[in-house]
């Protein structure tokens, strides 16, 4: 008779254990499926970002500032998409030009048209098209 008992005991408790784990499946797809997605360009609005970063290739180079092609995504008429933009980056002399050697003396001239660069600023570029950069990465 007690090996009864401890088996209802046991059917209750995996049942009740069931339900349990049913209705936190219910909950959690339920409170993820009401969020809606935003664009990059919207989540870091209401963010404290301290340094933004973009990559790019370098379109044009000129004496204190080069042009990089970008992109964030948007939302347009047909829905968030992929929009590329072009950003004009200013370097100043507090700009840090970088590559994967450390002991590499980098200037805006060693940059090249089609090189891959990641820009590092304290700007939003995501609200403006033109930012001046900390930091230049270069690929």
């Amino acid at each position: 008779m007690e090996t009864n008992m401890s088996q209802e005991k046991a059917i209750v408790i995996t049942i009740i254990l069931v339900g349990l784990a049913v209705t936190g499946v219910w909950v959690y797809s339920d409170r993820t499926a009401r969020q809606e997605f935003k664009p990059v360009t919207e989540a870091v609005e209401n963010i404290p970002i301290e340094t933004f970063s973009m990559n790019g290739t370098v379109l044009k180079v000129e004496n204190d500032q080069f042009t990089f092609k970008t992109g964030t995504v948007q939302k347009t008429a047909e829905g968030n998409k992929w929009v590329e933009q072009e950003k004009v980056v200013h370097v100043t002399a507090n700009t840090i030009l970088a590559s994967s050697d450390p002991s590499a003396k980098l200037s805006i001239t060693d940059l090249i048209v089609g090189m891959t660069v990641t820009v590092l600023t304290k700007s939003n570029p995501f609200k403006i098209s033109e930012i001046t950069a900390d930091k230049v990465l270069i690929q």
